[in-house]
């Protein structure tokens, strides 16, 4: 099912630039993973910046904030 949504001129401009032969709804959908915070952290797994054992200790410290927020 589609949607309509009103934008500014500069975020469809970006949009448009953006998406190429793709769809909105495909940019937008990328935008979207790809300004996740998790998959900006985790990006950072095997650059030597943060070892194995600290990414386990991130994973317990997000499981254990994700459980008592529901």
């Amino acid at each position: 099912m589609s949607k309509i949504i009103s934008v500014s001129d500069e975020v469809y401009e970006v949009l448009t630039k953006l998406k190429g032969n793709k769809s909105y709804t495909v940019v937008i959908k990328s935008m979207m993973k790809e300004n996740s915070n998790k998959e900006r952290i985790l990006s950072f797994a095997g650059c030597d910046i943060i070892n194995k054992t600290e990414i386990e200790e991130i994973k317990k410290g997000w499981k254990g904030w994700k459980e008592k927020s529901y």
